[in-house]
């Protein structure tokens, strides 16, 4: 028989032997309400669903409308961390533990941030081609990176741990070409102290942000 996973404080604990899991029920370690999974499951399922574990009594005719199978009864996702698992789990774990957080802004990155950067490094590639102002290898690079766009936007959108990792890459990226960007500081302002001013100002109103918001989503990537 195939080894067990159970969920303890948010955690995935396993892998658990047969006979582990069957003494962890008969100790009532493991409770009729606990998560539970091995492979050939479809996902995570309460252990008192699970009828190799949890054998009911029968229940008397008079009362049977009113007794609540374990599968009726509401069960709030823990956060699970799906890395160390096996394969077929990380999926099913990943939307257990992001099934509650919004992702707005995460369908922000791939269908508006992500494609228009894109459509941008090409619209300038193209112009600077016709123009023949920059040389054919920064064209190819420019358009290089446009598809880097693009595969980083599928691998947002396919929930893909490696995509996640790009982001942090990019939003460094996004925060040097900002700082180093040619814009004449005001007159009375030092050079110097406008640099620091913008570099300071888009890393808290941008780089920050971003920051807090996908690592608290590091769960939907798996």
């Amino acid at each position: 028989m195939t080894d067990w996973y159970r969920i303890v404080e948010g955690q995935t604990t396993g892998p658990i032997s047969d006979a582990e899991i069957s003494r962890l029920v008969q100790t009532g370690q493991v409770g009729s309400h606990e998560l539970l999974w091995r492979p050939g499951m479809q996902g995570w399922t309460a252990a008192g669903a699970i009828p190799a574990l949890f054998t009911p009594p029968p229940v008397p005719a008079l009362v049977a409308s009113a007794v609540t199978s374990p599968r009726e009864i509401p069960i709030a996702p823990p956060v699970i961390q799906p890395q160390g698992l096996p394969g077929p789990a990380r999926g099913a774990a990943a939307q257990v533990a992001g099934s509650s957080l919004p992702t707005g802004w995460l369908q922000f990155w791939v269908w508006v941030r992500l494609p228009i950067g894109a459509g941008l490094l090409v619209l300038a590639a193209a112009f600077q081609a016709i123009e023949e102002s920059l040389p054919g290898i920064a064209v190819l690079f420019a358009i290089s990176l446009a598809i880097g766009l693009v595969v980083l936007a599928v691998g947002l959108h396919r929930r893909r741990l490696w995509a996640w990792r790009g982001i942090w890459y990019l939003l460094g990226i996004d925060w040097l070409l900002f700082a180093l960007s040619p814009v004449s500081p005001p007159i009375s302002m030092n050079p110097l102290d406008w640099w620091f001013l913008r570099f300071a100002g888009f890393g808290l109103a941008w780089v920050l942000p971003n920051f807090v918001y996908f690592k608290k989503r590091r769960a939907l990537f798996c």
